[in-house]
């Protein structure tokens, strides 16, 4: 019973959080990823496609950050020379 009612939980929390993340791509004023990651978070232990997709933005976000800092280092190079 008790696993039953974390799992309803985790899957309204995060579906909320899913919502209010896709709303707030839209509003300028709210901040939409951190919602859909914290609502994927919540969702990943219940769900595969949330594992997923999570998997996926953390790959993404590493990959973006590997290009801003080579980015950052070939500009770098040339403020040197």
């Amino acid at each position: 019973m008790k696993r039953k009612a974390l799992r309803w939980f985790r899957l309204t929390a995060g579906s909320a959080l899913l919502l209010l993340g896709f709303v707030g791509g839209f509003i300028p004023v709210l901040q939409g990823w951190v919602f859909v990651l914290a609502g994927l978070g919540l969702m990943a232990p219940e769900s595969r496609r949330a594992r997923r997709a999570l998997d996926w933005a953390r790959a993404r976000v590493k990959r973006d950050k590997a290009d801003v800092s080579s980015t950052a280092a070939s500009r770098e190079k040339t403020t040197d020379e």
